[in-house]
């Protein structure tokens, strides 16, 4: 167990080094550490305790011209937000992306039909139940949903 903070993956980008200034002296090396699916924040400070990465599952799904179609079920036990990233194809005249999402409730879609040049990303676009099916339609693009399934 660490005396302090100066874990592994505590410390910012800028680290210089030197040993981080606390209770103990260990040289730490400088770490990207990415922000937690679970707890949400950077460091897992106080909220997520360390059993609970191994329960957050990473997904997603695909499509482009030569796929222009996938879907998915979300499982897990809480909802999700989904994250759509999109680029067009080059010399793509008319692409379009769509993303459908049926629940127990019904189903709701929701359409690009001028995807501008270049990447894009459209974070938490989308609140989804466990259960329910994500189908992600292209044309002249590729797109791919992400999300995170946190399990029990």
């Amino acid at each position: 167990m660490w005396p302090c903070k100066s874990v592994p993956g505590f410390l910012p980008a800028t680290y210089s080094g030197v040993p981080y200034p606390c209770c103990c002296a260990y040289p730490i090396e400088p770490v990207y550490m990415p922000w937690c699916p679970c707890c949400h924040p950077p460091h897992h400070e106080s909220e997520c305790k360390e059993e609970k990465h191994s329960k957050c599952v990473p997904m997603e799904i695909s499509a482009d011209t030569a796929a222009p179609s996938k879907d998915a079920q979300v499982g897990g036990t809480k909802k999700v937000e989904l994250t759509l990233e999109y680029t067009p194809d080059s010399g793509a005249t008319a692409p379009t992306i769509k993303v459908v999402v049926t629940e127990s409730d019904g189903s709701s879609e929701w359409n690009l039909t001028t995807v501008p040049a270049g990447y894009h990303v459209r974070s938490e676009f989308a609140s989804v139940a466990p259960g329910a099916k994500i189908t992600l339609q292209v044309s002249q693009c590729m797109a791919r949903l992400r999300w995170f399934e946190q399990l029990s």
